[in-house]
């Protein structure tokens, strides 16, 4: 979207003099260089972001009972208005969720054991909460990437660099590489399978297994990760 131009931003402003695209309920205006009167948003900015807010959720998180046997820890990208999620999930979670399938007689116990990284039938955490930037950030991407109206109006003129939307997915990469360097997920009980990975409707097979390889060596386990296997 709006590969013609290097920048986008949505305008606080109703008498905006720039070139108007008014596909959402937000105007939106491209333009060829930065302009004054705009907050910008590059990828360094959202990845110490993000950063941040997952390190808040995750020490929420070790404070809590259910900080134990923890093994593993998505990080999924919501691409259509980056209301990005975390998934923090233990051994009793999953025997939760055995137990609810276990009814179905189209789960045999081989089955049953697929959904063990199946994040999508876990509980999750919403990190915009964690920071009112990335809340204005996610309303930001919705309207101009995700095409979606809303009715309600920016605070203040806020852009992105045209690259944004396409860089996402490494920013979250670049998150789950970042919290293993620093030692992010040490303040959780986990198993001695433990893993992290990002996921979400664009992220591709490979990026998975990237993340994956950042806290798993076993080639087999990371295979059952991405392919629920």
């Amino acid at each position: 979207m709006y590969e013609d131009h290097q920048y986008v931003y949505c305008s606080a402003n109703d008498n905006d003099p720039a070139e108007y695209r008014g596909e959402v309920c937000w105007d939106i205006f491209n333009v060829d260089e930065k302009i004054d009167g705009v907050f910008w948003i590059d990828d360094k900015l959202v990845e110490d972001l993000l950063y941040n807010v997952c390190v808040k959720a995750i020490n929420n998180f070790s404070k809590s009972e259910k900080n134990k046997d923890v093994y593993f820890v998505c990080l999924y990208f919501d691409d259509q208005n980056f209301n990005n999620l975390i998934y923090i999930v233990t051994e009793a979670d999953f025997q939760k969720v055995k137990e609810i399938y276990k009814g179905n007689y189209a789960y045999t116990s081989g089955k049953l054991e697929r959904l063990r990284y199946s994040e999508g039938d876990f509980s999750y955490d919403e990190l915009n909460k964690y920071d009112e930037l990335m809340c204005e950030i996610s309303n930001g991407y919705s309207a101009i990437f995700g095409g979606q109206g809303f009715d309600y109006k920016p605070k203040r003129n806020i852009g992105f660099v045209n690259t944004f939307d396409r860089n996402s997915i490494s920013i979250g990469i670049n998150v789950i590489k970042k919290l293993v360097e620093n030692s992010g997920f040490n303040v959780l009980n986990k198993t001695e399978d433990f893993a992290a990975f990002i996921n979400g409707e664009d992220v591709s097979m490979e990026d998975k297994a990237l993340t994956c390889s950042y806290t798993v060596s076993n080639k087999k386990l990371v295979r059952k990760i991405v392919y629920y296997e």
